[in-house]
């Protein structure tokens, strides 16, 4: 447990005992020790590895493949890209106001690309979700939309309890279009509100919502949406521990079913918008860990369950219950459930399709994705085939980074693997360990690493010990906190 002290930051709460948890200061020596740069692993290998020159056969026959290797169930991602303004924060792929016709020839080859990929997946396979994320999915006409989910389910049928979600901009939201979304399929929904605080929103170029959150999420549940998630974002301009916790007790009091708690990636070497935040002042590391400490504690208490690393779910939410059986997963779209999520083939420019061998990125650019598409070529832009070692650290990561705990006597199992092989290959990363044993962030009986409540903040880190392609040239990273 830790308490915010009256300046904001952080100080470890004296338990019955008299011990103090954890066992060392998180504004200090915590930050020296794990606020580095490094993945958020919601792939392995991580994109920047992703490489170019592969053969349209190439990708063909890993999607295929698909068939007869991994999971059988089927999620669709579909990638908006388009946004009415550029939000300052925004690290993902995006096009600012586009006209009209951009977004019509936009959907036209969604279509074409479809129809390029569709016919190679077998339809038996059942599909469990539809995702459709961004840009702003929601900005999109729904009729659009609605003829996308239309066109993936001809010919196949959705698994039981599947989920047809979609990620929205709470600015662009009535309760009219609430109901038009419900209409055309969708079940899921994810608000995109990143702080209370209007100050704080004005300062990233995000407004507040016309409608209160509390009111869109009760709109939601009364339509029949389920998994309803609200997004936060701390680390922003304005942003304190205090401020940030008081989101936190308003994101409670609006009794969503799930919440992201993101920390801004400060990425301006990829992303140019947000060298803006820098002349706005941007909390230290410090302040971002009593919030991300805030987040914890308060959504703890109020019954929600952590799920990984910076989500929560209520517990009897899809997220919390996968958690507790061992089928919590996570990609591209953050953490979700293994009965949902199977092997994702994505559509789209620059959305990346997260197979059992492998994956594939389309192009960047909505222009360039459609040239490709209308000119009959794969809109495919870098991919990557996976090892059979490389399986095994995706396994090994997801475990730590999903379920919080890596039994050595299972893991290899998918590949193959004796435990004899298992632990030759764990053996550099178990012998890091001794720094997250003394500082109580995990547990290790020789057989079951375990992640502690405190370990929860430096999961990446712990992941990080077991990825052999970690220090590689390729890309540079946001910091850990």
């Amino acid at each position: 447990m830790v308490e915010i002290r009256p300046d904001g930051y952080l100080s470890p709460m004296a338990q019955p005992s008299g011990r103090r948890e954890p066992p060392f200061s998180l504004t200090a020596d915590f930050l020296r020790k794990y606020d580095v740069p490094g993945p958020r692993y919601t792939s392995y290998p991580p994109a920047p590895h992703f490489r170019t020159g592969w053969a349209p056969s190439e990708i063909l026959s890993l999607v295929e493949r698909s068939n007869s290797t991994g999971d059988r169930n089927l999620s669709f991602y579909v990638h908006i890209p388009f946004c009415p303004k550029q939000c300052l924060f925004c690290g993902c792929t995006t096009e600012i106001g586009k006209p009209g016709s951009a977004v019509v020839a936009y959907f036209a080859a969604l279509s074409e690309e479809m129809d390029q990929i569709l016919p190679l997946l077998d339809e038996n396979r059942p599909v469990s979700q539809i995702h459709f994320g961004g840009g702003t999915p929601n900005a999109a006409p729904v009729k659009h939309l609605a003829e996308v989910v239309q066109r993936l389910l001809r010919g196949r049928k959705l698994s039981d309890r599947a989920e047809i979600a979609i990620e929205c901009d709470p600015n662009l939201v009535t309760f009219k279009k609430l109901a038009e979304l419900r209409e055309a399929g969708f079940n899921r929904i994810s608000f995109g509100l990143q702080d209370f605080d209007k100050t704080v929103l004005d300062s990233v170029n995000r407004g507040f919502p016309r409608i209160e959150p509390v009111d869109l999420i009760g709109e939601a549940h009364r339509l029949g949406f389920t998994g309803v998630n609200l997004d936060l974002i701390y680390g922003l301009p304005h942003q304190t521990p205090v401020s940030f916790a008081q989101t936190v007790q308003r994101t409670i009091s609006a009794k969503p079913d799930r919440v992201a708690t993101f920390s801004y990636a400060h990425v301006p070497w990829a992303k140019d918008h947000q060298k803006t935040l820098e002349s706005k002042g941007l909390p230290d590391a410090e302040a971002k860990i009593a919030m991300t400490v805030a987040a914890f504690e308060g959504f703890s208490d109020a019954g929600y369950h952590p799920i990984g690393m910076d989500h929560y779910a209520l517990p009897d939410d899809e997220l919390a219950l996968a958690q507790e059986s061992g089928q919590l997963h996570r990609n591209f779209q953050g953490y979700c459930s293994k009965r949902t999520t199977g092997q994702v083939v994505s559509f789209g420019a620059s959305a990346i399709s997260q197979l059992h061998e492998g994956y594939i990125q389309n192009v960047k650019e909505s222009s360039r994705y459609v040239e490709l598409v209308e000119g009959g070529s794969l809109p495919v832009e870098r991919a990557y085939i996976l090892t059979r070692d490389e399986r095994f650290t995706r396994d090994v990561i997801n475990s730590i980074m999903c379920q919080g705990r890596l039994d050595l006597r299972e893991i290899g199992g998918a590949e193959g693997m004796t435990e004899s092989e298992v632990k030759d290959r764990l053996a550099p990363g178990l012998e890091g360990l001794d720094s997250f044993l003394a500082d109580g962030l995990c547990t290790f009986d020789g057989n079951l690493l375990s992640v502690t409540a405190s370990g929860h903040l430096a999961v990446r880190n712990l992941a990080f010990l077991f990825d052999p392609l970690l220090g590689a040239s390729e890309g540079r990273y946001s910091r850990t906190v």
